[in-house]
């Protein structure tokens, strides 16, 4: 438990001298960096799995959100130490929260979505082996067949 807490302890203080880095440097890029990942860093706190699923998927769909804004503001204002004025852009706000939300929806969605369709899959396979299962006892008959239930 300890180790734990040094571990994200660590990572914490890595990432606040690393911002602030990044702030001296760029303002307004570190600005928009930040105030886009924050879905992430929120879907971190809440997320109780061990693998960080809702993290992972929330901050994928939320990167490909902020990388458009971010690529845009490194080519037409390139000077690190301007204020950029697409910071004040609501549209880019919302495309990056947009794309968060996105990645909430998918998080919610798909597990769903492949429980059911593996459903299906496996009754079509059932469907099959009992059509086998009758072709064979047409052929050898019951009588000449290996039941299941003997076996264990």
């Amino acid at each position: 438990m300890a180790k734990e807490i040094k571990k994200s302890s660590k990572k914490i203080t890595f990432l606040l001298v690393f911002s602030l880095a990044m702030l001296m440097i760029t303002p307004s890029l570190t600005i928009i960096i930040l105030g886009g990942i924050l879905p992430t860093l929120i879907a971190y706190l809440v997320d109780v799995g061990e693998k960080k699923s809702l993290t992972v998927c929330v901050g994928m769909m939320n990167l490909a959100g902020v990388l458009p804004v971010v690529v845009y503001c490194y080519e037409y204002y390139p000077i690190w130490g301007a204020v950029n004025p697409e910071i004040y852009q609501l549209k880019n706000w919302i495309i990056i929260y947009i794309a968060a939300f996105m990645g909430l929806c998918l998080y919610w969605v798909l597990p769903g979505m492949v429980v059911k369709l593996y459903t299906v899959y496996l009754k079509q396979k059932i469907k099959a082996i009992e059509k086998q299962k009758i072709k064979l006892e047409s052929r050898y008959g019951k009588e000449n067949l290996v039941d299941e239930n003997k076996i264990l």
